[in-house]
């Protein structure tokens, strides 16, 4: 097994780092576009150590919710940055450096007109670490943030109570939007939080990366998989009496024609803040884009992470890949699988039992 380490950071400016923290079992899910979750299980000092009392106060402090970042490394990288949301000892618990801007709420009426969607959000991070008071930011970077070339006209007032992770998620999600994460890396020998945006996708396409994950071979085990989705289309509709309610059907006039077919009521979001239909319409194509159809699932496969082909480190959360499952081994697809698809997730366990590396595999896309 791999080398691993967890470490702990101030939340606020300037995160400095605290210390090593003790921790016995870790798991952590670091999604694309979306702040993830993470628990643990830590240990107090062994009852040996020099001055326990010390360490237990440093591990207190290293643990303490909204005051306190777990960084996980492996091998000398980091992997995740989870912030401390709760503590009930032994255990700790939080969600990724995106969740601190879940908390945070828009306080500048804003009326962006062409302005570039990349530019939009670092405003929104900049001023939301702003804040009231000294001190107020999580040291979140956002120098590198670049223009997409697509621009955006946006208007939120105070009354909207607009919560910024939110209105970042947003603007991603509509069509021609974008990928984006707030995440820990290497700075010579200092931790960085960094926001970053991708256009038109974070990732790259299976032709460059040739990623691979083969049952038998790098895959250990497939953790779930789809059940056929060829009785549903995928035609996007928003409906609702106003234009804050935003409701994705599929289904098509010709489908719906046909016996075997009906429309599904799929997902429903509340946008309160948008006013005009077009825009809607932009979320639920967005939308339908990002996850298919309704009943296809994401294939989730255990991968095998010191695979000597394609090792961890050699892809990425959005990087396309084939996923290639045999005749056989599945029972509801007894033909087997070779499609492209792309990573949206992945999910790191480690405890008694060893690393696990866990890969949420979105629908199949045509390369």
């Amino acid at each position: 097994m791999a080398e691993w380490a967890w470490h702990a950071f101030e939340l606020r400016e300037p995160g400095e780092r605290i210390g090593q923290v003790p921790i016995t079992e870790w798991d952590h899910t670091d999604d694309l576009n979306d702040a993830g979750t993470w628990s643990a299980t830590f240990a107090p000092p062994d009852p040996a150590a020099g001055d326990r009392a010390a360490l237990i106060r440093q591990i207190l402090r290293a643990t303490d919710p909204a005051r306190a970042v777990i960084v996980p490394f492996r091998d000398g990288l980091p992997l995740y940055g989870g912030i401390v949301w709760l503590r009930d000892r032994p255990t700790i618990a939080g969600s990724g450096l995106l969740s601190w801007f879940d908390r945070q709420y828009i306080n500048t009426a804003w009326n962006f007109v062409a302005v570039d969607q990349h530019l939009i959000v670092r405003v929104l991070v900049d001023e939301a670490q702003a804040g009231p008071f000294t001190n107020w930011g999580i040291a979140v970077d956002t120098t590198d943030v670049t223009d997409s070339g697509v621009p955006r006209d946006q208007s939120w007032v105070i009354a909207d109570a607009k919560n910024v992770g939110e209105a970042i998620r947003d603007k991603a999600s509509l069509a021609n939007g974008f990928d984006f994460d707030i995440r820990p890396e290497l700075d010579g020998d200092n931790i960085i939080r960094r926001l970053r945006c991708w256009y038109p996708r974070r990732g790259r396409p299976v032709s460059i990366t040739n990623l691979t994950f083969s049952h038998g071979g790098n895959v250990r085990n497939i953790v779930s998989f789809p059940e056929d989705a060829s009785r549903t289309t995928n035609m996007a509709k928003w409906i609702g009496e106003e234009t804050s309610l935003n409701v994705f059907v599929t289904g098509s006039a010709q489908a719906l024609d046909a016996l075997d077919r009906y429309p599904v009521l799929w997902h429903i979001e509340k946008r309160p803040d948008v006013k005009v239909a077009a825009t809607l319409t932009e979320h639920a194509e967005r939308y339908i884009a990002d996850h298919g159809e309704p009943n296809a699932d994401q294939i989730v496969l255990e991968v095998d992470p010191n695979d000597k082909t394609h090792p961890w480190g050699s892809w990425e959360l959005g990087d396309d890949c084939n996923v290639a499952v045999p005749a056989g081994v599945y029972d509801w697809y007894p033909d087997g699988v070779a499609e492209v698809r792309r990573v949206v997730s992945h999910r790191w366990t480690v405890g008694p039992g060893g690393e696990h590396l866990y890969v949420a595999t979105g629908k199949a896309i045509t390369p």
